[in-house]
């Protein structure tokens, strides 16, 4: 008999979502902050230094719950 799994995001975990950037060239990255706006200040910023870092990912920490 196979059991069904799933995985959903954990509501009920007091630590929120926290978007973060990285930058590809260098590896520099931003704190991670609970309003993606920071994140993204933060690579704009990054990018004004720095003219040839133009590419970035995007680091989002969510929890999930399995059951």
């Amino acid at each position: 008999m196979s059991t069904t799994r799933t995985l959903r995001p954990e509501a009920e975990c007091a630590t929120p979502v926290t978007f973060a950037m990285h930058c590809t060239v260098c590896g520099a990255a931003s704190r991670p902050d609970p309003e993606f706006e920071a994140a993204h200040d933060w690579a704009t910023q990054h990018l004004d230094g720095n003219p040839t870092h133009t590419t970035y990912r995007e680091v989002i920490h969510r929890h999930w719950r399995a059951s």
